[in-house]
């Protein structure tokens, strides 16, 4: 019998997977998860993984809703700076800042 947490992970799983292969934005989530710490601090000295996290998990969740882009890039924003110069490496999420 599942519990509570194997359901909630089951459930943020299967999200994960639709945003990677059938949404929106799956190619700014594979050209975001294909970018090292490394890359992010050359480009961005002052961003933290804490920046880069909170934006996988923006865009993750606009692409598995298929989230309008407008509304996308006012999520981004809402996350600062660092979040906006992380997001402006990847093209397809640069174009919302264009």
């Amino acid at each position: 019998m599942k519990n509570d947490f194997d359901k909630d992970l089951e459930a943020a799983l299967d999200e994960a997977e639709k945003a990677l292969n059938e949404g929106l934005y799956k190619k700014a989530m594979r050209d975001l998860l294909a970018l090292s710490m490394s890359e992010i601090k050359s480009a961005v000295p002052k961003a933290s993984y804490a920046d880069y996290s909170k934006l996988l998990s923006v865009v993750e969740q606009a692409s598995a809703a298929n989230v309008a882009q407008a509304n996308l890039k006012d999520n981004i924003v809402s996350l600062g700076k660092s979040a906006i110069s992380i997001a402006k490496l990847i093209p397809s999420l640069a174009v919302l800042f264009a």
